[in-house]
């Protein structure tokens, strides 16, 4: 096992929510400005990002952060 999946055996939800959130962030910050192509690539991480973090905080027992 290459240390970077050994690290992730480690991390929980807990661990992952700010990071995650801070890139949706980042993400919804982009389509603001982007067009085209660009804009809906951009839509369809960012939707997948917000699914993720939804699943993050389900999985650490937070049902009200889970309507990120």
């Amino acid at each position: 096992m290459n240390d970077r999946s050994a690290r992730g055996v480690f991390l929980g939800p807990h661990d992952l929510i700010g990071t995650v959130s801070a890139q949706y962030q980042l993400i919804d910050n982009l389509v603001r400005s982007a067009k085209g192509e660009t804009r809906r690539g951009l839509l369809r991480v960012g939707a997948a990002y917000a699914a993720l973090v939804g699943r993050l905080y389900q999985d650490a027992g937070d049902m009200d952060g889970a309507a990120f």
